[in-house]
């Protein structure tokens, strides 16, 4: 169908049958079939082996483990909001650090990493286990981080509390009113016995530690799954050999109805000929 548009030039409406578009895909039925199923035979083939290739083979580990046992007068939950802390974490590994231990590279996000908590509440037993490919690495992390965890808690509970006994100190010297000095000397008192009580406090008690040797998976490249990336390329396929197809199939209209343009596109094509 032709209509004009506003120059009065004709302009051809094009539109397309279905059931042109099912004629080429029967006409050319053989080459999609044959496209789809290789693709899904080859993709299987090597979905396969990659997964076989890619199969992390099994690395001796060690682990070093033990338990605290958590005291009676100790807060459980105050130890279990604190234990994956970012910055007691940092404050164990920076002490460590200073006891002389080696950890290598090794940064205190990696020190963490490595430790493995299991926290019981009703028994008040914190389970800590340490796993790492040298033996001699997974005790001194264990050991050091058991030994002064404590007094970084420690450290950590007493920051905010002695900068309010330095606050009140400050406030009671500036103080002249009598019942506002007694009030503030009461809180100081009050204070200084949560401070003595925390220094003097032993928050757990810990076992011996336990080195075993484990085996654990290695750390390789997760296959593809082999059924999805078959249906991926076979799918990919079909898409590829339908455009083959339409592309064949407007080729074989050229050569019968419009010559001239197929022997134009060939002569574009012969780029030496065309730069002579």
């Amino acid at each position: 169908m032709q209509q004009d548009n506003k120059d009065g030039v004709q302009k051809k409406e094009v539109s397309i049958d279905a059931f042109d578009f099912f004629t080429v895909l029967l006409k050319y039925k053989k080459l999609i079939l044959a496209m789809v199923i290789g693709a899904g035979l080859l993709s299987a083939l090597y979905g396969l082996f990659l997964k076989k290739d890619h199969t992390p083979p099994p690395v001796l580990m060690y682990r070093s483990e033990c338990a605290l046992l958590i005291n009676s007068n100790s807060n459980v939950d105050y130890m279990i909001a604190n234990i994956k802390s970012k910055l007691i974490l940092k404050g164990v590994f920076v002490k460590c650090q200073q006891m002389g231990k080696d950890f290598g590279n090794m940064t205190y996000e990696t020190f963490g990493k490595m430790m493995k908590f299991d926290v019981d509440s009703a028994s008040k037993i914190l389970n800590i286990a340490v796993e790492s490919k040298d033996p001699q690495s997974s005790q001194n992390a264990l050991t050091c981080f058991v030994s002064q965890f404590n007094d970084v808690l420690k450290a950590n509970a007493l920051e905010p509390l002695e900068s309010k006994r330095s606050y009140f100190r400050t406030k009671y010297k500036l103080s002249t009113d009598a019942y506002e000095k007694q009030s503030l000397a009461e809180r100081l008192v009050h204070v200084d016995e949560q401070i003595f009580t925390i220094k003097s406090m032993k928050y757990y008690n810990y076992e011996t530690i336990r080195s075993t040797q484990v085996q654990s998976q290695g750390q390789g490249t997760k296959p593809l799954n082999p059924i999805l990336l078959t249906l991926f390329m076979m799918f990919l396929a079909l898409m590829v050999a339908v455009t083959i197809a339409f592309l064949l199939e407007y080729f074989q209209n050229l050569k019968t109805s419009e010559p001239q343009k197929l022997r134009a596109m060939k002569k574009l094509l012969r780029f030496r000929d065309r730069d002579k």
